[in-house]
């Protein structure tokens, strides 16, 4: 575009050179200044003829995004806002996602679950009918960190409801869930209508499985709360952690007494664990927060 003047562009001129001209003579030189003042006026003159055309290459359109211009001798060029690029910063830059988050284990700092990543989503499987979907679980007990007491294990997970005890033996992994407290101090069995054994790994490579109770009658026996033994569920041994009288790891697993053993298991006495009696490699008890 053209140049644009807020007054008659030779008057300008001519004023800002005389003015340029009296900073060069100073006063006392008065003639040499009408002398450069006629030679101003004729290269004015000559200038002003050439219809020159306004070289300010920078507009508020220019730059986009944000982006400032700067005026060049030869053109322009644009500093961009963090996140533009390009000539005229017309070009976002891509952004990359941020990772989703990492997926949390709802028993956290399990051993024995974290130990393959098809465990806990089968475990969560088998409890969400009896507690819901999206619960968090918290330990209460672990042997190999508290100690293989059944003492220990009731100071610590007594009184607490819905709890799941997960028990491995070699690489078969297996436990029990009860929505009753357990509670030492009754020395006897204690009642439940949820309580279940279940397998997630087993030594005859059954799919998981879930053992529930045999009957109604069994539901007086659903749990054994014993104040010197771990864990147990029903009145026979289908599943006793540490019972304390034949040593501290010392554990058995038979189902098909007081929970059902599911079609397709030849031995109920070794499908859970590989072998009844048998010394636990490791034991963790988790209560539902």
């Amino acid at each position: 575009m053209q140049a644009k003047f807020s007054g008659k562009p030779e008057v300008l001129l001519k004023h800002a050179l005389a003015e340029r001209a009296d900073q060069v003579c100073k006063v006392p030189c008065k003639n040499m200044r009408n002398q450069i003042k006629e030679r101003l006026d004729a290269l004015i003159d000559d200038v002003l003829s050439k219809n020159l055309q306004c070289t300010d290459t920078c507009s508020s359109s220019t730059c986009k995004n944000g982006g400032v211009c700067h005026d060049l001798p030869n053109g322009y060029n644009c500093t961009c806002k963090p996140g533009y690029e390009g000539t005229h910063c017309e070009k976002a830059i891509p952004t990359t996602p941020p990772p989703p988050p990492t997926p949390t284990s709802a028993f956290e700092g399990s051993v024995i679950l974290s130990r393959n990543k098809t465990y806990e989503p089968k475990l969560k499987e088998f409890l969400k009918p009896v507690v819901g979907d999206d619960r968090k679980w918290k330990l209460c007990f672990r042997a190999s960190n508290h100690g293989w007491s059944g003492q220990t294990f009731h100071s610590r997970c007594d009184g607490k409801r819905d709890t799941v005890t997960i028990g491995r033996k070699g690489e078969n992994v297996f436990g029990g869930y009860v929505d009753t407290a357990w509670d030492g101090s009754k020395d006897g069995y204690l009642y439940s209508t949820k309580a279940f054994i279940f397998s997630i790994r087993n030594n005859e490579g059954l799919p998981p499985f879930v053992s529930h109770m045999s009957g109604t009658w069994v539901r007086q026996h659903a749990i054994a709360s014993w104040p010197y033994n771990g864990p147990e569920w029903g009145g026979a041994y289908d599943l006793d952690f540490m019972k304390q009288g034949w040593g501290a790891r010392y554990c058995r697993a038979e189902i098909g007494d007081y929970y059902s053993a599911p079609s397709g298991v030849r031995d109920k006495r070794t499908v859970l664990a590989g072998s009844s009696p048998f010394n636990a490699d490791e034991i963790e008890v988790f209560y539902v927060v």
